[in-house]
Protein backbone atom coordinates (compact mmCIF):
# COMPACT_ATOMS: atom_id res chain seq x y z
CA UNK A 1 0.00 0.00 0.00
CA UNK A 2 2.84 2.19 1.27
CA UNK A 3 4.88 1.77 -2.49
CA UNK A 4 1.32 2.75 -4.26
CA UNK A 5 0.58 5.70 -2.58
CA UNK A 6 4.43 6.78 -3.01
CA UNK A 7 4.77 5.87 -6.98
CA UNK A 8 1.06 7.97 -7.35
CA UNK A 9 2.99 10.86 -5.31
CA UNK A 10 5.26 10.90 -7.79
CA UNK A 11 3.23 10.51 -10.82
CA UNK A 12 1.23 13.67 -9.35
CA UNK A 13 4.68 15.56 -8.59
CA UNK A 14 5.62 14.40 -11.99
CA UNK A 15 2.52 16.13 -13.62
CA UNK A 16 2.50 19.36 -11.66
CA UNK A 17 6.18 19.93 -13.24
CA UNK A 18 4.47 19.55 -16.08
CA UNK A 19 2.12 21.28 -16.01
CA UNK A 20 4.29 24.31 -14.63
CA UNK A 21 6.36 24.37 -18.07
CA UNK A 22 5.46 25.06 -21.77
CA UNK A 23 6.78 25.85 -24.99
CA UNK A 24 8.02 29.66 -26.07
CA UNK A 25 8.18 30.76 -29.72
CA UNK A 26 8.45 33.98 -31.36
CA UNK A 27 10.44 36.13 -34.42
CA UNK A 28 12.95 38.75 -34.25
CA UNK A 29 12.64 41.42 -37.23
CA UNK A 30 15.28 44.35 -37.64
CA UNK A 31 13.47 47.62 -37.44
CA UNK A 32 15.97 49.07 -39.46
CA UNK A 33 14.42 47.14 -42.68
CA UNK A 34 11.74 45.05 -41.31
CA UNK A 35 14.08 41.85 -42.28
CA UNK A 36 14.20 38.50 -39.94
CA UNK A 37 17.36 38.90 -37.99
CA UNK A 38 19.61 35.58 -38.59
CA UNK A 39 21.77 34.83 -35.64
CA UNK A 40 20.10 36.68 -32.90
CA UNK A 41 20.90 35.21 -29.54
CA UNK A 42 17.59 35.01 -27.22
CA UNK A 43 17.45 34.04 -23.44
CA UNK A 44 14.64 33.69 -21.30
CA UNK A 45 14.53 35.72 -18.23
CA UNK A 46 15.62 34.04 -14.60
CA UNK A 47 16.71 30.47 -16.66
CA UNK A 48 19.85 29.42 -18.35
CA UNK A 49 17.82 28.37 -21.73
CA UNK A 50 19.33 30.26 -24.87
CA UNK A 51 19.35 29.79 -28.58
CA UNK A 52 19.55 31.63 -31.75
CA UNK A 53 17.26 32.86 -34.32
CA UNK A 54 17.32 30.48 -37.77
CA UNK A 55 17.13 32.27 -41.26
CA UNK A 56 13.72 32.82 -41.09
CA UNK A 57 14.12 35.18 -37.72
CA UNK A 58 12.55 32.39 -35.69
CA UNK A 59 13.49 30.69 -32.57
CA UNK A 60 11.40 28.23 -30.15
CA UNK A 61 12.02 26.95 -26.89
CA UNK A 62 10.62 23.84 -24.65
CA UNK A 63 10.78 23.09 -21.25
CA UNK A 64 10.17 27.34 -20.50
CA UNK A 65 8.96 27.55 -16.15
CA UNK A 66 5.36 28.87 -16.23
CA UNK A 67 6.75 31.61 -14.23
CA UNK A 68 9.11 33.29 -16.95
CA UNK A 69 7.90 36.21 -17.75
CA UNK A 70 9.95 38.01 -20.75
CA UNK A 71 12.52 36.89 -22.70
CA UNK A 72 15.81 39.15 -23.31
CA UNK A 73 17.46 39.41 -27.30
CA UNK A 74 20.60 40.82 -28.00
CA UNK A 75 22.56 41.25 -31.48
CA UNK A 76 26.05 42.79 -32.66
CA UNK A 77 24.94 46.56 -33.18
CA UNK A 78 21.80 46.18 -32.04
CA UNK A 79 20.22 48.01 -28.75
CA UNK A 80 19.25 44.87 -26.13
CA UNK A 81 15.71 44.28 -25.95
CA UNK A 82 13.43 42.34 -24.22
CA UNK A 83 9.96 41.45 -24.45
CA UNK A 84 7.06 40.00 -22.90
CA UNK A 85 6.10 36.26 -23.04
CA UNK A 86 2.45 36.31 -23.73
CA UNK A 87 0.27 34.43 -21.53
CA UNK A 88 -2.46 33.15 -23.92
CA UNK A 89 -1.91 29.45 -25.39
CA UNK A 90 -0.49 29.70 -29.37
CA UNK A 91 0.73 33.28 -28.70
CA UNK A 92 3.99 33.93 -30.21
CA UNK A 93 6.38 36.58 -28.73
CA UNK A 94 7.22 39.63 -31.39
CA UNK A 95 10.73 41.69 -31.26
CA UNK A 96 11.67 44.57 -33.35
CA UNK A 97 15.02 44.87 -33.07
CA UNK A 98 16.69 48.78 -33.26
CA UNK A 99 20.23 49.49 -34.46
CA UNK A 100 22.46 51.15 -31.95
CA UNK A 101 22.71 54.74 -32.59
CA UNK A 102 25.88 55.66 -33.91
CA UNK A 103 27.90 59.56 -33.72
CA UNK A 104 30.84 58.16 -35.92
CA UNK A 105 31.30 55.75 -38.76
CA UNK A 106 35.47 56.31 -40.34
CA UNK A 107 35.42 54.69 -43.96
CA UNK A 108 37.65 54.43 -47.03
CA UNK A 109 37.63 54.86 -50.67
CA UNK A 110 38.77 54.63 -53.93
CA UNK A 111 38.03 55.67 -57.59
CA UNK A 112 38.47 56.38 -61.29
CA UNK A 113 38.89 60.29 -61.90
CA UNK A 114 37.83 61.75 -65.27
CA UNK A 115 39.25 65.76 -65.40
CA UNK A 116 38.52 68.61 -67.73
CA UNK A 117 38.46 71.96 -67.71
CA UNK A 118 37.44 75.55 -68.50
CA UNK A 119 39.83 77.44 -70.25
CA UNK A 120 39.75 81.45 -70.96
CA UNK A 121 41.94 83.42 -72.94
CA UNK A 122 44.63 81.48 -73.41
CA UNK A 123 43.94 78.63 -75.32
CA UNK A 124 41.07 76.01 -76.44
CA UNK A 125 39.34 73.86 -74.22
CA UNK A 126 41.72 71.06 -73.26
CA UNK A 127 40.69 67.36 -73.34
CA UNK A 128 39.98 65.86 -70.53
CA UNK A 129 42.24 62.78 -69.37
CA UNK A 130 41.75 59.93 -66.59
CA UNK A 131 43.36 60.24 -63.01
CA UNK A 132 42.42 58.74 -59.61
CA UNK A 133 41.26 59.70 -55.95
CA UNK A 134 41.49 57.59 -52.69
CA UNK A 135 40.92 58.99 -49.29
CA UNK A 136 40.03 58.36 -45.66
CA UNK A 137 36.95 60.15 -44.18
CA UNK A 138 33.92 59.86 -41.53
CA UNK A 139 30.31 60.25 -41.04
CA UNK A 140 29.31 62.61 -37.97
CA UNK A 141 25.79 61.53 -37.21
CA UNK A 142 23.61 64.79 -36.73
CA UNK A 143 20.36 62.61 -37.44
CA UNK A 144 19.34 59.79 -38.74
CA UNK A 145 19.01 61.28 -42.16
CA UNK A 146 21.76 63.86 -42.09
CA UNK A 147 25.82 63.48 -41.71
CA UNK A 148 28.23 65.91 -41.67
CA UNK A 149 31.52 63.59 -43.73
CA UNK A 150 35.25 65.52 -44.19
CA UNK A 151 37.29 63.45 -45.41
CA UNK A 152 40.58 63.69 -46.47
CA UNK A 153 41.69 62.56 -50.32
CA UNK A 154 44.36 62.45 -52.45
CA UNK A 155 43.30 63.25 -55.90
CA UNK A 156 45.56 63.21 -59.21
CA UNK A 157 44.00 65.08 -61.99
CA UNK A 158 44.90 64.97 -65.87
CA UNK A 159 44.46 66.95 -68.86
CA UNK A 160 46.10 67.81 -71.94
CA UNK A 161 46.33 71.50 -73.80
CA UNK A 162 47.87 71.63 -77.02
CA UNK A 163 49.41 68.72 -76.53
CA UNK A 164 51.04 69.92 -73.11
CA UNK A 165 49.89 66.86 -70.79
CA UNK A 166 48.95 68.41 -67.12
CA UNK A 167 49.17 65.62 -63.92
CA UNK A 168 48.58 67.94 -61.23
CA UNK A 169 48.21 65.98 -57.73
CA UNK A 170 46.01 67.46 -54.63
CA UNK A 171 45.53 67.13 -51.02
CA UNK A 172 42.12 67.38 -50.70
CA UNK A 173 39.59 67.82 -47.77
CA UNK A 174 36.06 68.02 -48.63
CA UNK A 175 33.59 68.79 -45.82
CA UNK A 176 30.13 67.76 -47.17
CA UNK A 177 26.63 67.21 -45.85
CA UNK A 178 25.14 64.13 -46.28
CA UNK A 179 21.34 62.84 -46.43
CA UNK A 180 19.90 59.44 -46.60
CA UNK A 181 17.44 57.91 -47.83
CA UNK A 182 16.32 54.54 -46.86
CA UNK A 183 15.01 51.59 -49.00
CA UNK A 184 13.12 49.58 -46.33
CA UNK A 185 11.29 47.13 -48.82
CA UNK A 186 14.88 45.88 -50.04
CA UNK A 187 16.04 45.45 -46.72
CA UNK A 188 19.52 44.69 -45.49
CA UNK A 189 20.10 48.50 -44.79
CA UNK A 190 19.97 49.62 -48.11
CA UNK A 191 19.97 53.50 -48.69
CA UNK A 192 20.76 56.43 -51.63
CA UNK A 193 22.88 58.97 -50.37
CA UNK A 194 22.83 62.85 -51.33
CA UNK A 195 26.38 64.44 -50.50
CA UNK A 196 27.31 68.07 -51.17
CA UNK A 197 29.23 71.42 -50.17
CA UNK A 198 32.45 72.48 -50.40
CA UNK A 199 36.17 71.65 -50.52
CA UNK A 200 39.76 72.93 -50.41
CA UNK A 201 42.61 71.77 -51.94
CA UNK A 202 46.36 71.98 -51.47
CA UNK A 203 48.58 70.99 -54.87
CA UNK A 204 51.40 68.92 -53.40
CA UNK A 205 52.75 66.93 -56.52
CA UNK A 206 52.70 67.23 -60.44
CA UNK A 207 54.17 68.01 -64.05
CA UNK A 208 53.70 69.70 -66.80
CA UNK A 209 55.53 68.07 -69.91
CA UNK A 210 55.46 67.66 -74.18
CA UNK A 211 57.78 65.97 -76.09
CA UNK A 212 60.76 67.81 -75.45
CA UNK A 213 60.57 69.18 -71.74
CA UNK A 214 58.90 69.34 -68.46
CA UNK A 215 58.19 71.33 -65.67
CA UNK A 216 56.97 70.74 -61.91
CA UNK A 217 53.79 72.39 -61.17
CA UNK A 218 53.12 73.94 -57.55
CA UNK A 219 57.66 74.69 -57.07
CA UNK A 220 59.61 77.02 -59.33
CA UNK A 221 61.54 74.90 -61.85
CA UNK A 222 65.26 76.69 -63.04
CA UNK A 223 63.96 80.14 -64.98
CA UNK A 224 60.14 78.94 -64.95
CA UNK A 225 57.89 80.41 -62.78
CA UNK A 226 55.59 77.60 -61.06
CA UNK A 227 52.74 77.38 -63.44
CA UNK A 228 49.88 76.38 -60.73
CA UNK A 229 48.79 78.29 -58.02
CA UNK A 230 49.12 75.44 -54.81
CA UNK A 231 45.61 76.47 -53.32
CA UNK A 232 42.22 75.69 -55.26
CA UNK A 233 38.55 75.48 -53.86
CA UNK A 234 35.43 74.19 -55.14
CA UNK A 235 31.77 72.62 -54.46
CA UNK A 236 30.91 69.25 -54.44
CA UNK A 237 27.93 67.49 -55.42
CA UNK A 238 27.61 63.58 -55.01
CA UNK A 239 25.15 61.07 -55.22
CA UNK A 240 25.70 57.27 -54.12
CA UNK A 241 23.87 54.08 -52.59
CA UNK A 242 25.25 51.64 -49.74
CA UNK A 243 24.61 47.98 -49.24
CA UNK A 244 25.51 47.05 -45.29
CA UNK A 245 29.10 48.31 -45.31
CA UNK A 246 29.43 49.10 -49.18
CA UNK A 247 29.32 52.08 -50.75
CA UNK A 248 29.73 53.31 -54.61
CA UNK A 249 29.08 56.48 -55.70
CA UNK A 250 29.34 59.50 -58.59
CA UNK A 251 30.78 62.73 -57.74
CA UNK A 252 30.97 65.73 -59.96
CA UNK A 253 33.21 68.50 -58.36
CA UNK A 254 34.29 72.05 -59.78
CA UNK A 255 36.58 74.59 -58.88
CA UNK A 256 35.79 78.45 -58.25
CA UNK A 257 39.49 79.51 -58.15
CA UNK A 258 41.76 80.26 -61.13
CA UNK A 259 44.60 77.51 -61.20
CA UNK A 260 47.17 79.25 -62.73
CA UNK A 261 50.25 80.87 -61.83
CA UNK A 262 50.00 84.74 -62.89
CA UNK A 263 53.48 84.96 -62.55
CA UNK A 264 53.79 81.76 -65.24
CA UNK A 265 51.40 83.41 -67.42
CA UNK A 266 52.56 86.73 -67.36
CA UNK A 267 50.58 89.36 -68.42
CA UNK A 268 47.77 87.10 -69.72
CA UNK A 269 44.01 86.99 -68.65
CA UNK A 270 44.42 83.27 -68.88
CA UNK A 271 42.17 81.21 -66.48
CA UNK A 272 41.61 77.41 -65.39
CA UNK A 273 38.93 75.91 -63.90
CA UNK A 274 38.93 72.31 -62.91
CA UNK A 275 35.89 70.21 -63.40
CA UNK A 276 36.02 66.46 -62.42
CA UNK A 277 33.61 63.40 -62.33
CA UNK A 278 34.66 60.44 -60.28
CA UNK A 279 33.00 56.96 -60.05
CA UNK A 280 34.14 55.76 -56.33
CA UNK A 281 33.99 52.35 -54.46
CA UNK A 282 34.19 52.50 -50.42
CA UNK A 283 33.97 50.53 -47.01
CA UNK A 284 31.92 52.21 -44.49
CA UNK A 285 33.29 50.43 -40.91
Amino acid sequence: MKKLLLTACMCLCALATMAQERQVTGVVYSKEDDQPMVGAEVTVDGTSLTTVTDIDGRFIFNNVPDDARQVKVASIGMVTMRARIPQEEGAEVKVLMEPVERKFSPFVKAGVLLSGGIVDDYTESPDAGFGFTVGVGASIYLTRYFSLTPSLNIQQKSISIEGVDVKPVYLQLPILVESKLWLKRHGYGNRLLFNYGPYIAYGIAGKMSDDSDEVKLFSKDGEYAAPFKRFDAGIHLGFGAQLKHFYAGLNLEASFLNSWNDDFVGDSDASLHFVTLDLSVGYRF
